[in-house]
């Protein structure tokens, strides 16, 4: 799934190619140990505006800070992969981008910031070419050369647990309802079929090592928490929870429906001989 949370694939010190860090790229590296297991957000560059440019360009600046980025273990909302899901695709292209420019197949290049769905996807810092509007929440951590770096002091790291539900009867309603600005996300989560009365979790923690992802919750009753991983047909919850499931939200993300406090673990099958009815 894309939005991965953790670049589990480099070893300590790795790099694909040898890179000099922006002093953005250096000052969030340096805020936090990314390489820990546990989720703490992820990095969205925004690329500068410039309507008769195709957002397509691997030189960009933008695509040269994400890359940055990633050789240092940092999660990126940027994503480049020719994997990348149709619903990947359409969300990025519909929730940030001004939709007037080339946008390629496999390229997720943000051009527009939206809060509500940048914290709902697990964006913990912004590295913007121009200044954004603050809040409480989203604050001007630095200002460099290569841009203004910014930061939600609050952001989805696998604890967002809305209590509201709002129904959509497609994918495309689903998208179209957060895409309107509807929703809010921090509130109101967008399901296609009702789950329920819920309570917010008491407190929540996501991990992730490859093909695993572990949430620890507590919770009195019922709640749904909405994970910042894209959903997979292919995600199994491993062991025997009463009550709990997996679901696809959010047209694309992924909800954790619980119903008591404990560890869950969820696996993605990748075996082509555990795989069965996935796809």
């Amino acid at each position: 799934p894309a939005w991965v949370v953790r670049n589990s694939s480099l070893r300590e010190g790795d790099a694909f190619y040898p890179m000099k860090s922006g002093q953005a790229v250096t000052a969030i590296v340096g805020a936090r140990d990314w390489r820990d297991s546990t989720f703490g957000g992820r990095v969205m560059v925004i690329q500068p505006t410039s309507p008769e440019e195709p957002l397509i360009l691997p030189e960009s600046r933008a695509s040269d800070l994400r890359d940055q980025l990633i050789v240092q273990g940092v999660p990126v909302l940027n994503l480049n992969s020719h994997l990348a899901s149709p619903k990947f695709f359409a969300a990025m292209h519909q929730w940030f981008t001004t939709q007037s420019r080339p946008f390629t197949r496999q390229w997720a290049v943000p051009e527009v910031f939206n809060a509500n769905l940048a914290r709902m996807v697990g964006v913990r810092y912004v590295i913007s070419p121009t200044e954004l509007a603050v809040s409480t929440n989203f604050k001007l951590v630095g200002t460099f050369v290569d841009g203004f770096v910014y930061e939600f002091e609050e952001t989805n790291v696998g604890n967002l647990s809305p209590t509201r539900v709002r129904l959509a009867a497609s994918s495309e309603q689903a998208r179209d309802l957060l895409t309107s600005s509807q929703v809010d996300a921090q509130q109101e989560v967008v399901t296609s079929s009702d789950v329920g009365a819920l309570i917010a979790v008491g407190n929540a923690q996501m991990s992730a090592s490859r093909g695993r992802i572990e949430v620890k919750a507590e919770t009195a009753g019922r709640s749904l928490l909405v994970l910042p991983v894209e959903y997979s047909s292919c995600m199994k919850l491993e062991g025997v929870h009463p009550g709990a499931k997996i679901l696809e939200v959010n047209y694309l993300l992924t909800g954790l429906l619980i119903e008591r406090s404990g560890t869950y673990v969820i696996s993605v099958r990748k075996n082509p001989y555990s795989l069965g009815d996935c796809f």
